[in-house]
Formats: structure tokens, C-alpha cells, sequence
């Protein structure tokens, strides 16, 4: 195998070159426990075991998080606040003692039953995004299991003594943050994509980091291997003059960051004038800390549906409102655009009205179409949103939105939902905006037909992909047929874009498009200037704004148009516009 390269067929979350030793990382199991029946004097005594392993739990993480080295400020410290949230939920807490008092059982067992419910609730969802949530209940699982089986000494002992490069299958998010950091010289994982927690953590850490690289061959740790993130492709035992090529790129990784950090507070303007507003994505798990301070200028997109997952149910009209409150309070002086529930009828934690299991759910009762059917829990989260707006700048907006009826109907209920509270005396938002999102080809070929009753667009790009060209970028086996830049897409945004210019209404992508520098540079050629991404993306983007011309980035979405080039053709492109105009090395 000496000096093999292999192309991996995986996601590059971010970019560098490496060369080092492997480590390989290998997670202890969590096994299901057998269930115990408890004489019901015991019980208490399970709880009580259950309230320790939380405390402990607790106390890990919170030591954990400082001793990784990632600052609150960067928001990646805050990917520990979804454990958190788990860990302190009443609902979790509520259900894990009821199985131990019904079931009467051990400890261990209520709570990988309970755990398990929710894992398995989030892999079946549709959106990519939420199925990478279980990762993280599997990790709260794996630690309070250990906890509860006189394990503890098992948790974060992963012994890393000499710079190396994490090769492992899917590892949560706290077993990277567990290693040492200077000791971190890249990231190769088999599974995961990069909208997982552990995919934040790692692009946190400035190192070259690949997941998903399912063709991946068995290495071995101290095995030697060359980590290219620039052109997805690993050398297996490189030659002296291939790991020379990857300690200089290091150096000038590097330079890189240090650029970076100086554009933070500067205007995201092209060379030639043109100002693109930059907004990061977000979720009540993600935190807010970070949205001032990674370059952004406010929320394109709030996950909602986070709560619903969190609590394990249908969170109420006043846990809402605290939630949607301290986003705004959050962006004080930006606006912060929340999306409402975005998640499958069937899928709705604590729903058990869907009378029957949906053969194709990605085609079925979903998003606003649940929300439409379900009045009420709609009607409950607008008031809860229009609460909020009451303490800063905020504005509503609805997937999947296929129909006019729909926006018609929701517009009908906002303004009905309005008309109560100011009957009720409630303080809250007086002219709220009510955005459309363009994820379905319907909706994109009759976006002048939608704009006249819209505030704004805000195209989702990974979904609008897959509906577009039918396929499920979740799929393995189908992968590589997931083309953001396919034609078909392509006209689509522009569509969008001219229809949004047309009537005078904002249009922003808050897909994984936006996040990619040279996927930005054709959006924004396209006639996007409002882009949303996650917040460790905003900076590189920023670059690239600040230093190609509008006029250029014209020229190149022009050029895609007129011609068929594949993804590599295309990225290659986008690098040498990026490279033509790339600021001077010091």
C-alpha cells in the first residue's frame, strides 16, 4: 500500500494540507443493558443512581469544555449546550423516571430505552441537518451509561502524545474536544456530514478536516498518510517530498487565519461597491454567542423545530418565547429571520394524530403543510414569535412552500394571530415580514407569482437539490448525483433572483451553498446578496466578497450558464478567479 493515493468520496468541511501519523480513534461501545426488575421499595434508589449520573454528566462536560481550548466566542464551546440541554430537560428527566416507576427497573435501562426513543425519532427524519442531531444523543447516552456502570474512568482518557491526524468512523463531537489540541494535525472520518456537531468542532480548530470518506481503507495508528483538503485525496505513506509540500502549506495555513481574523469588523463590500450582507445559521443547540463575533451581521435562519426536538414534545407558547426571545435579544440591531416548524407531521415529537405511517414523508404531510393542517400548534408558535419581536428584530419564514394557497392561508393566520394579542394587550411586533422559501422547483418557477405577497425569499439550496434533481444527498449510493450547480438549479436561483429584483423584495440562500466561497461568488453573480451560513464559514466568504469583483463574480455565473462544466471543472475555476485575486502574502 506504500504511497497509494485515494480519491475520497467524501465532504470537505474544511480545507488544508497535512502530513503525519494516524491516530485511530475508537469510541468505547455502549451496549443496550439488560433490564432488571426492581422491587418497587428500590425505586428510589434507581432514581437517585439516574440524578448522580446526570450531576456527573454535567460536571463532565463543563470541565470538558474548558479544557478543549475553544472559546465561548467562537460559539463552538456553545455545541456542548446541546448536551446540556438534554441533560437539564424535565421532559428527559420526567420520562426516565416514569419507565423506571412503570417498568420498574434499573436506571441503566430506562435511560437507553429513553435515549433510544430519540435517536431513533431523528434518524428518520428527512432533513439531513436533524438526522445529525442523533450523534449527539448518542454521545449523552454513551456518558450517562458510564456513568451509571461505574465506567467514568473510560470517558476522554483517549491518550494522543504526538501531533497526529484523527482517522475514525463517526466520533461525537466531545471525543475531539477531548484530545489535546496542539496535538491535532487533521480530521479524516468514514461517516457524518459537514452539519454535524463534530464536523463545527473540527472546522473550529482550523486543521484540514474530510468526513464522510466512506472509501476509506483501514489505517492503522502511526501509519503515516498525507491529508489533502484542498482536492479530497489521502496519500497513504507519502513520500519525504509530499509531507515537505504539506508542512510548508501549514505555514501557510497559518498566515491564512491571521488574515482572516482582521476582517471581522470590516464591510462586506466588493472591491467595485456592491454590499452582501452576511448572516449566519443557527439553533437554540448552536447558542448566540458567536453571531457578533464570527463577522456576521445577524440570523438568516433559526432552526425552530430545535425545540421540539430538545423537549421531546411540542415546546409551550412560553418556553417559545423565552427561546425566541433571547435570539433576538441575541441580534440586538440585526435582524433574525426564524423559520417555523420544519420537520415531518409523523415526526413531530408527542404528535399522535398522524393516523397512518407515510410511505414517501420527504412528499407528505411536512413543514407548512403539517402547520396548516394543525392550526393550532401553528397559531401557538406565532404568538410565541410575535412576542419576541416585541424585544428586537425579527422576521417569520415558511418552508416548503409549494402552493399560493399556502402563503395566503399562513398570512390569513398571522394576521388573525395578530388581531388577538393586540385584543389581549400582549406586547409583541406590529408589522412582523413574512418570507417564503424557495426549496421546491414549484415554487422557484412561480416565484413572481409568490412575490407580490412576500416580504422576501430565502432560497434553501440542499433542498431545492434534492427535489430538483431527485436525490437523496443522504443516499450513498447515489451521492455523487447531488449537484448544486447542475443547470436545472442554476436557472432556478436565477429565476428567483431576477423575480425577487422585479418586485423589489429581498432574496438570501441559506443553503450549504452560501458557505462555500466559490459557490458564494456564483450566487452572488446570480444576483444573491443576502447569504446565511454557519458562523466558522462567514469569515472565508468574507474574503473572497472583499476581494473579487462583482463584476467578475457576473462574468462567472454567466459562464456556468452558457456552458456544461462538471463540479470539478467548476471548482477549479472559482479557485483561480479566488487565486487571480487573492490578497498579497506579507
Amino acid at each position: 500500500m506504500a504511497n497509494e493515493t485515494v480519491k475520497l468520496l467524501g465532504t470537505i468541511v474544511a480545507e488544508g494540507l497535512v502530513a503525519g501519523p494516524v491516530y485511530a480513534l475508537h469510541e468505547c461501545l455502549v451496549e443496550e443493558p439488560v433490564r432488571i426488575v426492581v422491587d418497587a421499595a428500590k425505586i428510589p434508589e434507581q432514581i437517585a443512581r439516574f440524578e448522580v449520573a446526570l450531576e456527573n454528566t454535567r460536571n463532565q462536560l463543563k470541565r470538558l469544555a474548558v479544557q478543549s481550548g475553544i472559546v465561548a466566542s467562537n460559539g463552538e464551546e456553545d455545541i456542548f449546550e446541546a448536551h446540556r440541554m438534554v441533560i437539564d430537560d424535565k421532559f428527559f428527566y420526567d420520562s426516565v423516571v416514569a419507565r423506571i416507576t412503570s417498568k420498574l427497573c434499573n436506571a441503566e435501562y430506562a435511560v437507553y430505552a429513553v435515549l433510544d426513543e430519540f435517536i431513533g425519532m431523528l434518524t428518520r427524519m428527512g432533513d439531513a441537518y436533524i438526522k445529525e442531531r442523533a450523534l449527539d444523543f448518542q454521545d449523552i447516552r454513551r456518558r450517562l451509561m458510564f456513568n451509571l456502570t461505574g465506567r467514568t474512568a473510560e470517558l476522554d482518557q483517549l491518550q494522543l502524545d504526538t501531533p497526529s491526524i484523527i482517522v475514525a468512523d463517526e466520533p461525537a463531537p466531545s471525543a475531539i474536544m477531548s484530545l489535546p489540541r496542539e496535538h491535532l494535525l487533521g480530521i479524516l472520518t468514514r461517516r457524518g456530514n459537514g452539519t454535524s456537531h463534530t464536523a463545527i468542532v473540527a472546522r473550529a480548530l482550523g486543521i484540514p478536516v474530510i468526513v464522510g470518506a466512506r472509501n476509506l481503507p483501514p489505517l492503522a495508528t502511526g501509519q503515516t498518510i498525507l491529508l489533502d483538503a484542498y482536492r479530497a485525496l489521502a496519500i497513504i505513506d507519502p513520500t519525504e517530498a509530499d509531507c515537505q509540500r504539506a508542512k510548508d502549506a501549514s505555514t501557510e495555513q497559518v498566515a491564512a487565519r491571521t488574515r482572516l481574523l482582521a476582517l471581522r469588523d470590516k464591510p462586506s463590500r466588493t472591491p467595485d461597491g456592491i454590499d452582501i450582507r452576511l448572516m449566519v445559521n443557527t439553533d437554540q443547540s448552536i447558542g448566540f454567542d458567536n453571531i457578533r463575533t464570527c463577522g456576521a451581521d445577524g440570523v438568516g435562519l433559526y432552526r425552530t423545530e430545535y425545540l421540539w426536538l430538545s423537549y421531546g414534545r411540542e415546546p409551550t407558547e412560553e418556553e417559545q418565547y423565552t427561546a425566541y426571545t433571547q435570539l433576538v435579544q441575541a441580534t440586538a440591531g440585526s435582524l433574525a429571520v426564524l423559520r417555523v416548524l420544519d420537520i415531518g407531521g409523523d415526526k413531530v415529537p408527542g404528535n399522535e394524530k398522524t393516523p397512518y405511517a407515510e410511505a414517501n414523508p420527504f412528499l407528505g404531510r411536512r413543514s407548512i403543510r403539517y402547520l396548516l393542517q394543525e392550526p393550532e400548534v401553528f397559531r401557538r408558535q406565532l404568538r410565541a414569535i410575535l412576542r419576541a419581536g416585541a424585544h428586537g428584530e425579527l422576521a417569520i419564514m415558511l418552508p416548503m412552500v409549494t402552493t399560493l394557497e399556502e402563503l395566503h392561508e399562513s398570512r390569513q393566520l398571522l394576521d388573525q394571530t395578530l388581531a388577538d394579542l393586540e385584543t389581549e394587550g400582549i406586547p409583541h411586533i406590529k408589522n412582523p415580514r413574512l418570507g417564503v422559501m424557495i426549496e421546491v422547483p414549484s415554487a422557484a418557477i412561480c416565484a413572481d407569482e409568490f412575490a407580490p405577497y412576500a416580504d422576501f425569499f430565502s432560497i434553501g439550496t440542499n433542498d431545492l437539490t434534492q427535489y430538483t434533481l431527485a436525490v437523496d444527498r443522504g443516499n450513498e449510493l447515489i451521492a455523487q448525483l447531488y449537484d448544486p450547480t447542475h443547470h436545472a438549479l442554476l436557472k432556478l436561483i436565477l429565476n428567483s433572483a431576477q423575480a425577487a429584483a422585479r418586485h423589489n423584495i429581498p432574496i438570501s440562500v441559506c443553503g450549504e451553498m452560501a458557505g462555500d466561497p466559490i459557490y458564494a461568488m456564483l450566487l452572488i453573480g446570480l444576483g444573491i446578496h443576502h447569504l446565511s451560513m454557519s458562523a466558522s464559514l462567514v469569515l472565508p466568504v468574507k474574503e473572497v466578497i472583499t476581494t473579487v469583483p462583482h463584476a467578475i463574480m457576473q462574468s462567472f455565473a454567466q459562464d456556468l450558464l452558457a456552458h456544461r462544466y462538471t463540479q470539478a471543472a467548476i471548482r477549479e475555476r472559482g479557485t483561480q478567479i479566488i487565486a487571480r485575486y487573492a490578497p498579497p502574502q506579507v
